[in-house]
């Protein structure tokens, strides 16, 4: 269970994450959970036309928050990660061998 301080620092972590990226970016696209992040003013991205590569047809955990939409001009989107964030099941456990032995638990709430 987590306690309220830390609950408190993700939420000013976020708060000054968005308050930086007001000044550079018009919108962010992130993963997450919407009722988590609606209080943050994240919407389903998939209200602006913006998918996930490969899941087009699960709109349920791709959001967007836009800061100014008289600046918005995107039609349609399609997000995909970037190369470098694929690894094969073999560098993965190559990688893991480097940290101290736990088992690995798949939760029912996880996407992978």
């Amino acid at each position: 269970m987590m306690c309220f301080q830390h609950l408190k620092i993700m939420w000013l972590s976020v708060k000054l994450f968005l308050k930086k990226c007001d000044k550079k970016y018009n919108e962010i696209i992130i993963s997450g959970n919407e009722e988590y992040y609606k209080k943050y003013d994240f919407v389903k991205a998939s209200l602006y036309n913006i998918y996930y590569k490969g899941y087009e047809e699960d709109d349920s955990f791709l959001l967007i928050r836009i800061f100014d939409k008289n600046k918005y001009d995107i039609k349609h989107a399609l997000y995909s990660d970037p190369e470098c964030y694929i690894v094969s099941e073999e560098e993965a456990n190559e990688y893991d061998k480097s940290f101290p032995y736990k088992e690995k638990v798949q939760n029912d709430n996880q996407l992978f």
